[in-house]
């Protein structure tokens, strides 16, 4: 029973979530606050980084309208070193003030 209570915790990989409402976040980033989404797009550059918290990323969403800050704290930064235009599947969570967290990624 413990297992399945870990697994239900982790919950889906990055298959299994909605694709990011682009529109939506652009105009209300903070309504999407505490949900999980994936997003597909290009590496566009580096916007900040900082040794103790992390850093910035800039991507370009796959249709090319749109670049979003990424926020790669410490934990994942060491993990994934992208390069830029590389193309991603990433997994984002929003956090309550409409910030753009890894959660994931997945080369493409």
């Amino acid at each position: 029973a413990a297992l399945v209570v870990v697994v239900a915790l982790r919950g889906p990989s990055s298959g299994g979530y909605d694709t990011l409402p682009i529109e939506q976040y652009v105009k209300t980033p903070r309504s999407l606050g505490g949900n999980t989404f994936t997003l597909d797009g290009r590496i566009d550059t580096q916007l900040a980084y900082k040794s103790e918290i992390g850093r910035v990323i800039a991507v370009r969403t796959q249709d090319g309208k749109a670049v979003l800050p990424i926020i790669v704290l410490k934990e994942k930064a060491a993990s994934f070193n992208p390069r830029v235009g590389q193309p991603y599947r990433l997994t984002l969570e929003v956090g309550e003030s409409g910030e753009l967290l890894l959660v994931e990624s997945q080369k493409l």
